[in-house]
């Protein structure tokens, strides 16, 4: 790819392949995404030199059931509000493009309704997925790691409104809060992780939240979507699924190690 040529140029339609993906496993439990189509660009860094590209609004999985092996009947106050943004930072090469640096934020809300009373949110966990810059790895600090805490950009307000712009049943009245018993456990534990943004991270959600080991008797079509996931995920096509740290870890081991390796299914 020719060097003028934009990074969001480059990931656009990579981007736009995961929407069709992911809904089929998330309407096989009765839930919804409310997926951005598009991405946006930021003019690039003067002093760092890379270009930052991320989703227009983050990516919202509504209905999502607590765990995979949640059947479709489960009560509606067990359910929850996924809600998904991050960056990565590219920077151009003499042809295309180089992954410089990613980040990735998680937030979990519990829905609760009551008549009369719209939809109310509750949060109560979120983390945030981080990546040491190739250039500037620092002491005592994982490469690739995830932290239990507040997310910056997912706040109650942005939840408020993403509510509203994604046209949620029930958003014409929706409050947002804290759970009562919220307790985000240590967020300065840095556990280590292999590269794990936004790509990476639908995977994991996918896994955990639609897919169940127990079903596959009833519904072996599963371990086929899931495995179409992984593929997506470390197909060629995928402009960042190596970065500059990733390669610097690579270097330490016989092969490349991505999150879709974790899996069975990726055999």
């Amino acid at each position: 790819m020719a060097a003028n040529s934009s990074p969001i140029a480059l990931m656009e339609r990579y981007w736009k392949e995961w929407e069709s993906k992911l809904s089929v496993l998330v309407q096989s439990k009765s839930a919804k995404l409310y997926f951005p189509a598009k991405l946006k660009q930021s003019d690039p860094d003067q002093e760092k030199n890379w270009y930052t590209v991320q989703p227009v609004t983050p990516i919202c999985i509504y209905n999502a059931p607590p765990k995979g092996s949640s059947g479709k009947g489960i009560a509606s106050s067990g359910r929850m509000a996924i809600f998904v943004t991050g960056s990565f930072e590219l920077t151009p090469l003499e042809r295309g493009f180089e992954l410089h640096g990613a980040t990735c934020e998680i937030s979990f809300y519990r829905i609760k309704r009551e008549d009369g009373d719209g939809v109310q949110l509750k949060l109560f966990d979120a983390m945030h997925f981080d990546y040491e810059k190739a250039n500037n790895h620092t002491p005592f600090h994982p490469v690739f790691h995830a932290q239990r805490g507040r997310c910056r950009t997912i706040t109650h307000e942005s939840v408020k409104d993403l509510m509203v712009n994604y046209r949620v049943p029930g958003s014409e009245k929706v409050i947002v809060s804290d759970d009562e018993k919220i307790d985000l456990g240590t967020p300065y534990f840095r556990l280590p992780t292999p590269q794990l943004d936004i790509f990476s991270v639908f995977a994991l959600l996918m896994a955990d939240f639609f897919c169940n080991g127990g079903e596959l008797k009833d519904n072996p079509r599963i371990q086929n979507m899931f495995r179409s996931i992984l593929k997506h995920l470390t197909d060629e096509r995928n402009a960042v699924r190596e970065g500059a740290s990733s390669r610097r870890l690579k270097d330490r081991f016989d092969s490349h190690i991505s999150a879709a390796h974790w899996y069975a299914e990726f055999v």
